[in-house]
């Protein structure tokens, strides 16, 4: 995609300039993009970088706050990479949402997922799908409130 394009751009551009070859450029959601260097090449990491992260204390150029429906689907998709798994009733706790049932039984049937209590985890075969899977989980075009989707209006 473009965006794939862009980052490995981007990578290759700041590997020269740095002359970090292990220099990674990344995106998610929360931070937006980012640059990772091992503590081992910290010395080789150009003056502008380390002038960021003194003057904001994180190098962060910018931050955007997430939308109430981006911010449940980034804390399912970062929960279910957890070796415990996403806890549910923290997540209810925390946005006041919860999974799509019919997404977690239909990743159960298909032995993507198990549950034990309040915790959600990936399975074996649910770890090589892990995205994917957790998507299935993220409530589509709608709030789930304690794991129950509101009936469709009339």
């Amino acid at each position: 995609s473009n965006a794939d394009g862009y980052l490995a751009a981007m990578e290759l551009r700041e590997r020269e300039r740095s002359g970090v070859d292990s220099l990674k450029v990344g995106y998610n959601r929360i931070q937006g993009y980012f640059i990772e260097v091992t503590k081992q090449h910290s010395a080789r990491v150009p003056a502008d970088y380390i002038r960021r992260v003194t003057e904001t204390g994180t190098g962060i150029a910018s931050e955007e706050a997430l939308g109430v429906a981006d911010e449940i689907a980034e804390r399912i998709l970062m929960g279910m990479r957890l070796a415990d798994g996403l806890d549910i009733d923290h997540l209810h706790a925390t946005t006041g949402s919860g999974i799509d049932p019919d997404g977690l039984a239909r990743m159960m049937r298909q032995g993507m997922v198990d549950q034990a209590g309040s915790r959600i985890r990936l399975t074996a075969a649910g770890r090589l799908l892990a995205d994917g899977v957790s998507g299935e989980l993220v409530p589509q075009n709608r709030i789930v409130s304690c794991g129950i989707a509101p009936a469709p209006e009339s």
